[in-house]
This record gives structure tokens, C-alpha cells and sequence, in this order.
């Protein structure tokens, strides 16, 4: 080893004096990265109940799920119910009287298992205080009232719980960090969007405080007032999260893209629909492409854009373990003419 890399591997005869380690015929491998993790994320889930597939499968299963965690959350003292992973195939669309019929004394909220919605019940609604909120992700049934729905608002949900440590539980974190070193682990990317200062200042406590083991590279943002990382934190590619319901245009993609590289920065796109692919390759196309470009997930690839894919030598970071998780669901909802170009991995590597 040398500077924390393998300088050179030998057969254990033939090693220099006191450099060879009898693994036992285990296999030594070099420290595995997790190139697209949400740490803050996966640490809060050892708080929270799971209200989706295959743990729970109807209404019934969710709203005894519900119940298990609003005693579990009283037991510890806390004030919310925080609930993840679910998907509509479990109890339909969500709202706040659905979550109301499961608990209604403490404030419940339910993460969708895409991440991008929260559904709040009646008391959490009252608790943060919905009713005056201005924002575009809070949903308004005919009346104007808050349905209890909540897209892209993590950031904004993010302190105003009354309890951060739900949201940055630093003993969780802790527990994650030392469950992925048992498995090999020593880096992580962590792809949570929108990166600020506060997220920066979180990082930087855990790496100073040894919370986290692993060297780790966030994806960053274009926000000029960000500044440099943090001693510890490697600053990755620029984030750039994509929605069906608000795509750009190529070129507007692009100029994003060129604003990247002219920091010096490659950026990784988050791409989970066709029509999201299908516009970010357009927009490399008009920006052009450097070494680092990535698409998250690269969840549908239609198979004419493979080779510009392999052409631009823009990297694809997807989640094999998805395929197995939700298969299942995936071939429900998914359209049949898209389900040959899911979760590509032979297709890429060859070409």
C-alpha cells in the first residue's frame, strides 16, 4: 500500500519480508466505492417504519404498520411518526384522511418510495403550519386546503419537524458507516441534490467527529456562495435533478451543462424516464461531454442512444439492485415497450 493505494500485488511466496497477510483463502479486493447513496437518507431509515413492498403489501398491513411506529415513536419520546418506502399498490393514492384513518394523535409522514413525495396526515399539516405555506410542492385540493402531499420538499421539511436529530441522527449514520466497512465499502458518493452550506457543515462533522469512515465525494451545486468542501469531502460532478412535469429544453439543459464544465466540473444528471435520457443526450450533444459526465440511474436507455452514450464516454450509474427489488412492480408498471430497455448493464459494457 502506498498513500492509502495498492502499489503493487504479489503472490504471498514471493512478497517482500513482512508484507504478505494470510487471508485464510478469503479474496482481498480493493476498497469497494458506492458511487450513488443517500447517507442522510439511509440513516434516518433505521428510524423509521417501512410501509412499502414486500414488507407490506395492503391497507390493512399499512395502517397496523402505521400504528407500530406511532407506538414505537411514543416509547422513545419523539414526536414523529416518519414513515418510508411506500408505493401506491400497497393502499392507493395518498392524502392526508388516509394517513388521519391510520394515526391521528401524533404528526405521521410517508416518504413515496421515488423519493419525491412526502404525504403528511391532518396533525402534521396543523404541526408545520401547511395551511400558510406558499410553496409549489405543497398540493391544494379545490378548496385550497393542503392535501397532505408534498413534492421535492425535503430541504424545506428539514428542520421544521421539531427534532433535526430525526432527519441528521448522527448514531445511525455511525451504524451505516460501519456496517458498509464490514462489507468492503470505503467510499461513498453521496447524490443527494441541492448541497449548501448546512449539508457541507453536516459532512464536515461527520467526517471530523469519525461518524463516517469511508473518504466521501458529494455531487455539488452551481450555487456560487457554496465555496470550497470541507476538509474530508471531495467535491463530485454538478447535480442535476430532472422532472418529468418541469423538463427544459435541450438547450437549456446544455447551457447548464456548459455552466459545469466551465467551472471545471463534469455533472451528473438524474435520469429516470426516456424522455428524460432522451433530452439530456440531446443536450450533451449541443454542450459536448467530459471525462466524469454521468447519468444517475440511467433507469430507461432506449438502445439508439447506447452508442452516443459510448461515443461521449459519459459513464452510467445504475442500480442493479433495483431490478431486484421492485421487479416485480416493474413489470406491472412499466409499459411493455419500454421493459427491453430497463436497467441496461450487458448492453452498456459492451459497447
Amino acid at each position: 500500500m502506498a498513500g492509502g493505494m495498492i502499489g503493487a500485488v504479489h503472490e504471498t511466496g514471493g512478497a517482500p519480508a513482512g508484507a504478505a497477510l494470510d487471508a485464510g483463502g478469503a479474496a482481498v479486493l480493493p476498497g469497494l466505492h458506492d458511487h450513488h447513496v443517500h447517507l442522510r437518507a439511509l440513516a434516518a431509515t433505521l428510524r423509521s417504519v417501512s410501509v412499502g413492498p414486500p414488507d407490506v403489501l395492503d391497507t390493512a398491513g399499512f395502517r397496523a404498520a402505521l400504528r407500530r411506529g406511532r407506538d414505537r415513536t411514543s416509547e422513545a419520546g419523539r414526536s414523529w411518526v416518519r414513515a418510508v418506502g411506500y408505493h401506491e399498490s400497497v393502499a392507493g393514492r395518498l392524502d392526508r384522511q388516509a394517513l388521519d384513518a391510520a394515526v391521528d394523535d401524533l404528526p405521521v409522514r410517508v416518504q413515496d418510495r421515488s423519493g419525491a413525495l412526502w404525504t403528511v396526515n391532518s396533525r402534521a399539516v396543523a404541526t408545520l403550519g401547511l395551511d400558510a405555506v406558499e410553496a409549489p410542492g405543497v398540493e391544494r385540493d379545490a378548496a385550497g386546503r393542503p392535501t397532505g402531499r408534498l413534492f421535492r420538499m425535503d430541504g424545506w421539511l428539514r428542520g421544521r419537524t421539531g427534532e433535526p436529530a430525526e432527519d441528521d441522527p448522527g448514531a445511525e449514520l455511525a451504524q451505516v458507516s460501519r456496517d458498509a466497512a464490514a462489507r468492503g465499502i470505503t467510499g461513498f458518493t453521496d447524490a443527494t441534490p441541492g448541497v449548501g452550506p448546512a449539508e457541507l457543515g453536516y459532512w464536515s462533522w461527520a467526517v471530523t467527529a469519525g461518524a463516517l469512515l469511508q473518504r466521501l465525494t458529494v455531487l455539488w451545486s452551481l450555487d456560487p456562495a457554496l465555496g470550497p468542501p470541507p476538509p474530508g469531502v471531495e467535491a463530485g460532478p454538478v447535480k442535476v435533478l430532472l422532472d418529468d412535469v418541469s423538463l427544459p429544453v435541450p438547450e437549456e439543459l446544455a447551457g447548464t451543462i456548459s455552466r459545469a464544465h466551465a467551472q471545471g466540473r463534469p455533472v451528473a444528471v438524474h435520469c429516470v424516464t426516456r424522455a428524460q435520457t432522451v433530452v439530456t443526450m440531446a443536450a450533451f450533444a449541443g454542450a459536448g461531454s467530459v471525462p466524469g459526465d454521468r447519468l444517475e440511474h440511467g433507469s430507461l436507455i432506449p438502445a439508439e442512444l447506447v452508442p452516443d452514450l459510448a461515443a461521449a464516454g459519459i459513464t452510467v450509474v445504475t442500480n442493479p439492485s433495483l431490478v431486484h427489488n421492485r421487479g416485480d412492480r416493474y413489470l406491472e408498471d412499466v409499459e411493455r415497450a419500454d421493459r427491453d430497455d430497463l436497467y441496461r448493464c450487458a448492453s452498456l459494457i459492451g459497447a
